[in-house]
Formats: C-alpha cells, structure tokens, sequence
C-alpha cells in the first residue's frame, strides 16, 4: 500500500471512492461492531450496579454508552456505504468526519471525568453533610 496517498486531498475528497475490499470492510465493521457490544455490556453493568451509583457516575455512563451507540451506529452506516461503493456516502472524507467527532466526544467525556464530575461530587458530599442535621419530615 502506498501510504503517501493518505497525505493527498484527492484521496480523502474523492466522492466515488472504489468500494471496500472484503477484508478491510470486515476489520471497519468488527471494530463497530465491538463498539456496539462494549455499549450493550456496559448497560448491563449500569443495570446491576445502578442503585449504588451517585448522579454524576451515571450521568458518565450515559456519556459513555451514548458514545458508543453513535459512533458505533455512525462506523457501520460508513462501512456499508463504503463497501457497496455508493457515490458521496461512501467518501473517505465521512471516515475523516467521524474520527473528528470521536476525538471531539472524546474530549468532552474526558472534560467531564476530570474537571465537572469531581466538582460535582463535592458538592453532593457537601449537601449530604448539610442535610444530616437539618430536621426529618415525619410520615
């Protein structure tokens, strides 16, 4: 494979692109597809576990899950059009699309995991405190 072809704009912009080799669409697709399951498993985590978990862990995990469902859903559309060779749809520059908005996604979760969700639970900790000694509703 010539890997110079990755750094010209007439590859990546080309709107017939020629389809997928079998083997490659294999590759894309069991990537998604392993995007899709690891979305699936950690549902049935999130199930299990979900009355143990505070807001800002399960608001992660539907960060998370919410990630893979898109870009796994995202990766297989491209892969099928990619295969078929279906003109526009099928253009490499979709694949350059979808990393970037992986990468984006990526940074938001991130953002959150380090920054946001840390704050959050301090306050929460902090409300839990306060509220130990405020007075009980009677039922």
């Amino acid at each position: 494979m010539d890997f110079n072809r990755l750094f010209d704009l007439i590859f990546w912009f080309d709107m017939a692109p020629t389809g997928l080799h079998l083997r490659t669409a294999i590759v894309f697709a069991s990537f998604f597809i392993m995007l899709l399951l690891f979305k699936f498993v950690g549902k049935l985590v999130y199930m299990r576990y979900k009355k143990e978990l505070l807001g800002p862990e399960k608001r992660m995990i539907r960060m998370i899950e919410s990630f893979l469902l898109t870009m796994g859903f995202a990766g297989l559309a491209w892969t099928f059009f990619a295969f078929e060779g279906l003109p526009v749809v099928a253009a490499r520059f979709w694949m350059l699309v979808w990393a970037l908005s992986a990468v984006l996604l990526l940074y938001v979760i991130a953002y959150y995991i380090l920054v946001d969700m840390p704050n959050e639970l301090k306050s929460l900790q902090h409300k839990e405190r306060f509220e130990k000694y405020l007075p009980k509703k009677k039922s």
